[in-house]
């Protein structure tokens, strides 16, 4: 709760002088002298804050002090809001304010104001206007309007407390009325003080103003914080000075302060600034960096382009050099090699085949086909065809040195997809019915399975896989036996490895109880006792390529 409260110092209107209640109220008889001089209307007495008449009163303790009259407007020094310190240096002020350098710093900031271009005359007030808006009033060293804007000038000699700062900042500020702080004594290379850091953060400027004396006319001497960009690395300041009219003073409407150089945007555009110098530099750096990556990229295909040519140039058989340097390029250099190679586009000038069609057309490079069939890394359209409509697998079968099972294979593992026209052309070759329909289902196995392990076990273990197709399909398929009970006894005497996978096949697609009674010499159930009495050992490393072809078997 504030509270009426005593007051330090007392202006005499009548002599001039500030009177300080701690010294004529030190001594009873002097204090009671001073209190009656008053009441004889000797002293004419006002307060130095607000000019309002003061009165000598006295407390229940009969200590005298000055007090504001009763009724009085408000006051910052009847309010008691201002603790003891800040009281203190609020006092200070004021004595400062009737000191020789604040008069003489005052009436040169109105004269050269008067020659100033833009301001008007009229409105110039040297330390005799109070600007009163609702209960609050202040009165500033210097006012003035310049041309749309009002302008205050406070000038401060002496240390201010923040408390003191901020009443007049937020005063004028939320009256549109622009406060320019004149410092006098001050150097910002010798370090500044609390008071001058609380002005200078007031706004995003930082900027300080005196008045230059050295000219006649009306000039600030600013000195602000000057960003500059150290290096290319980091963003600095220092301080500069500069002496700026008017005319070249900037105006901060959301703070009501002015400025000539503004430190926190021109921190960030040096920020920015920067921030561009270092996507430039790193730009810079990259594209160096990518130039001599593309060129060692470049040294790097072309010396594996060059090997490959070498290879077949002189008729090596082993490509394997080449494979592991092909596995160690990363997914920019294979692309590279690719763009280079340019193989899956490709079309022969002669016969408009695709690459690994033509190689297979020429049958010159048997090594040569391999390798690029098993470097899976080079990019290949397996189903492209040629001018004519002829697949890959129609250009295997149709070579004059067939290629056999393993170049199929290796199409296949390309993700190669059959076609009818392939199995036509199975069909159309010179061979007995019985190896036509062992191709064919060879064919039909390689495109269901795909992977390179598991056409390969396939190949291995073709017969059984024949086998479980003739059961499922209830027709004997690429073998040449007269009927199933010699077909099966064959099975079990050939097929020990694998009968697991044979009986179950006939259980599932409800062959076995026919055998039994298609067996009357009892030939088929004599070997089949004979077999679960040694039961030889079952191989089950084949197990995924049957779950593949026959996954019905598995269900349950």
């Amino acid at each position: 709760m504030s509270y009426e409260r005593s007051i330090k110092l007392a202006f005499d209107k009548l002599s001039g002088e500030i009177l300080d209640a701690d010294e004529i109220f030190k001594e009873s008889t002097v204090a009671f002298d001073v209190r009656k001089r008053f009441h004889n209307q000797e002293f004419d007495l006002s307060c130095l804050e607000c000019e309002q008449g003061l009165n000598v009163s006295v407390s229940k303790y009969d200590r005298l002090h000055f007090k504001h009259q009763p009724k009085s407007p408000n006051c910052i020094l009847k309010d008691g809001n201002l603790s003891p310190k800040d009281a203190d240096i609020f006092y200070n002020i004021l004595r400062a304010k009737e000191s020789p350098r604040h008069f003489e710093l005052k009436y040169k900031i109105s004269e050269k104001l008067q020659k100033t271009p833009g301001v008007d005359v009229d409105s110039i007030c040297t330390d005799n206007k109070f600007i009163i808006k609702g209960d609050e009033k202040r009165k500033p060293d210097v006012y003035c309007k310049y041309l749309d804007k009002e302008l205050v000038f406070e000038i401060q000699l002496s240390n201010l407390s923040l408390s003191y700062i901020l009443s007049r900042y937020d005063f004028y500020r939320k009256n549109g009325i622009y406060l320019i702080w004149i410092l006098d004594n001050f150097n910002v290379e010798d370090g500044q003080s609390q008071m001058e850091r609380d002005i200078k953060y007031l706004s995003e400027s930082h900027n300080f103003f005196k008045l230059d004396e050295k000219f006649e006319e009306f000039k600030l001497l600013c000195e602000f914080k000057q960003c500059y960009i150290n290096n290319n690395r980091s963003v600095h300041f220092k301080w500069k000075s500069r002496s700026v009219s008017l005319e070249e003073i900037k105006f901060n409407q959301n703070y009501y302060q002015i400025y000539y150089y503004n430190f926190e945007i021109e921190k960030k555009n040096s920020e920015n600034e920067l921030s561009i110098i270092k996507k430039r530099i790193e730009k810079e750096i990259t594209e160096r960096e990518l130039k001599k990556e593309k060129e060692e990229i470049e040294q790097k295909i072309d010396e594996i382009i060059s090997l490959i040519k070498s290879k077949r140039k002189n008729g090596f058989s082993n490509y394997s050099i080449i494979l592991e340097a092909i596995n160690e390029l990363n997914r920019v250099e294979l692309i590279r090699l690719n763009e280079r190679l340019a193989l899956k586009s490709y079309k022969s000038p002669n016969n408009g085949k695709p690459f690994i069609n033509d190689l297979i057309f020429k049958n010159d490079d048997y090594h040569f086909l391999v390798f690029f069939l098993d470097c899976h890394w080079i990019n290949l359209d397996i189903n492209d065809i040629d001018n004519e409509g002829i697949t890959v697998v129609q250009e295997v079968l149709r070579s004059k040195l067939f290629f056999g099972d393993r170049i199929l294979q290796k199409i296949f593992n390309r993700n190669y997809e059959l076609s009818q026209n392939d199995i036509d052309t199975v069909y159309g070759m010179e061979l007995d019915e019985t190896e036509k329909t062992k191709l064919r289902f060879k064919l039909i196995t390689y495109n269901q399975l795909k992977f390179e392990e598991l056409t390969s076990a396939a190949e291995s273990i073709l017969n059984v896989l024949l086998c479980i197709e003739s059961i499922k399909n209830n027709v004997i398929t690429g073998f040449r036996f007269p009927n199933w009970i010699s077909f099966i006894n064959n099975a079990i005497d050939n097929y020990k490895k694998h009968w697991e996978y044979i009986e179950l096949a006939l259980k599932y697609y409800g062959l076995f109880e026919k055998l039994k009674e298609l067996d009357k010499k009892g030939s088929f159930n004599h070997k089949l006792d004979d077999f679960y009495s040694a039961f030889p050992k079952q191989d089950y490393s084949k197990d995924e390529v049957f779950k593949n072809l026959y996954p019905e078997m598995f269900e349950y």
